[in-house]
């Protein structure tokens, strides 16, 4: 086992040891489990860094903006239509 200094700030070192006695843990096991969850999450991006994301499905089938919010709109009417007991059919949002 190593012993290393840390510097925190004031407040970070009393909430962090608070935390620690309520969970009846000592602060050099709370840090500890703090440093180890925080290696154990994936890394954090940059900021501005950009992401990729995984596409399913035909690009080609990909709904736009436009067909997105009137797909939401039809199911809020039919959600609308059936809170009123009546039964939705073929709506057409854009009519």
């Amino acid at each position: 086992m190593r012993r290393t200094t840390v510097r925190l700030s004031d407040d970070l070192s009393r909430r962090a040891k608070d935390r620690a006695a309520r969970q009846q843990i000592t602060f050099t096991q709370f840090i500890e489990d703090a440093v180890r969850n925080q290696l154990a999450n994936p890394e954090t991006l940059a900021p501005g860094e950009r992401i990729v994301l995984p596409v399913f499905g035909d690009p080609a089938k990909a709904l736009n903006w436009e067909d997105l919010k009137r797909q939401i709109e039809d199911q809020e009417w039919a959600d609308d239509m059936k809170g009123l007991g009546i039964k939705a059919q073929d709506h057409d949002a854009s009519a």
